[in-house]
């Protein structure tokens, strides 16, 4: 049992088509509980229904990786070659995190949906 999330994180390239991004990502990103695949010039790393705590390895093992990427890229910088988003999203409706570098240009969204089963 416990309280479940689904959490997203896209990184992309300032200038279209490098490849320097997905290369990184499949280097350097853990791989424990997740989903890589690169989409629209991004690459996205999925996380479904998982207990997204702090002390959790794999939490934690994704917060060095995001830092490493923004070493690696500047993405604090002016000068950045590429920029990381993530979104969480628990199971209570108001539960939502985001988080991402420092200038990077809000390619992602939030959008709930009903469901009938």
């Amino acid at each position: 049992m416990g309280y479940r999330s689904d959490v997203v994180f896209a990184f992309y390239p300032v200038k279209p088509g490098d490849a320097s991004v997905s290369s990184w990502v499949e280097q350097h990103w853990p791989k424990d509980w997740c989903e890589i695949e690169d989409a629209d010039g991004m690459v996205l790393v999925r996380y479904s229904d998982v207990k997204w705590y702090a002390d959790y390895a794999f939490v934690q093992a994704a917060v060095v990786a995001t830092v490493a990427f923004d070493v690696a890229f500047s993405t604090d910088e002016e000068g950045a070659t590429a920029h990381w988003e993530m979104i969480r999203i628990g199971e209570e409706d108001e539960d939502v995190e985001r988080d991402g570098s420092g200038r990077h240009d809000y390619r992602m969204s939030l959008r709930r949906e009903i469901v009938v089963n």
